[in-house]
């Protein structure tokens, strides 16, 4: 009962979060327009500063496997390699192929794991996947804009593609705060409380746009390829993975940390660039909907399992 209750303390607070933006929709109080305007300052200012923030605020003395960072990068493109090679194999159509993939390979880690690993050991000890998280954001971003450049009907020159993984907020968040973390930097009292109250804000409000964003409406005709995304997505890629990362001796937040990588749902651009390069917007949103919804009971079992096994 006690990891049961260890699990949903974890768990429900982003339960509520989302929601809570679902029900703010309802009333009124989220359109479309004001929506891309919060996933906007999130993804360009918030999040980067919870990023900075957590290694900022890493222990310098203190201990993490390095391996995580390496396993976690060669893993994220074995996914994207595997799922290509499966999707290609059971869907004809290019631009559901191009969704399909983008929206099983790349994860929503960073509204995710961040929060989990923090509110289980304490932002100080989190910087570690704030730096996994800096590693594996651009590959998935760089994974999925070559995929939907194949896929779909738009076209991205290499030279774009090295330009839009370098301009990547999160990534410029991370190498600050590594540069800081490692230059024995120490902010201003006013500077780092500022940064700080940003990088608060960030998990609050991005969970709420999330929630906000749900549309449960037009899923007849996606039916099944739904179902293999999510599924895919939140039972398949964690189960053979996780149990290879405790194989592998992983533990405390290097262990959540890949969890949540792995049993996260799509992440919330994966929509926006699929309309971007045109291929199926309406199946990526769709993912983000029901992975988002159902990752909640997922991510649960995922923590409670590995809770009553002593592993975090």
């Amino acid at each position: 009962m006690q990891n049961f209750i260890f699990s949903l303390n974890i768990i429900l607070p982003l339960f509520l979060l989302m929601s809570l933006g679902y029900g703010l929709k309802h009333l009124g109080m989220f359109d479309p327009k004001s929506l891309k305007v919060l996933n906007s300052l999130a993804f360009k200012a918030l999040l980067p500063a919870l990023v900075f923030n957590n290694i900022y605020l890493t222990d310098k003395n203190g201990h993490f496997d390095a391996r995580v960072i390496l396993f976690a990068a060669v893993s994220a493109f074995a996914i994207f390699g595997v799922f290509t090679v499966v999707t290609v194999m059971l869907e004809k159509d290019n631009r559901r192929r191009a969704t399909l993939i983008q929206g099983i390979g790349r994860s929503n880690s960073i509204i995710f794991s961040l929060p989990i690993v923090a509110s289980i050991y304490g932002p100080e000890r989190a910087g570690i996947t704030a730096i996994v998280v800096g590693t594996v954001v651009p590959i998935f971003n760089a994974l999925s804009v070559i995929v939907l450049s194949v896929f779909g009907k738009r076209k991205v020159s290499p030279w774009g593609l090295v330009l839009n993984v370098l301009k990547n907020p999160l990534i410029l968040g991370s190498l600050a705060g590594i540069l800081a973390m490692n230059a024995g930097l120490t902010l201003p009292v006013p500077v780092e409380k500022t940064v700080g109250d940003l990088a608060k804000a960030a998990t609050p409000l991005a969970i709420l746009a999330l929630g906000g964003s749900f549309n449960f409406s037009a899923v007849k005709d996606n039916t099944k390829y739904i179902a293999y995304g999510v599924f895919s997505k939140l039972v398949v890629i964690p189960g053979i993975l996780v149990p290879l990362c405790v194989k592998l001796g992983f533990t405390g937040p290097e262990l959540v940390t890949l969890v949540i990588m792995y049993a996260a749902p799509a992440a919330v651009s994966t929509y926006t660039m699929a309309q971007q390069m045109d291929a199926d917007d309406v199946l990526a949103g769709q993912l983000v909907v029901f992975g988002s919804a159902l990752s909640v009971v997922t991510i649960f079992f995922w923590l409670f399992g590995l809770r009553s096994l002593g592993l975090i």
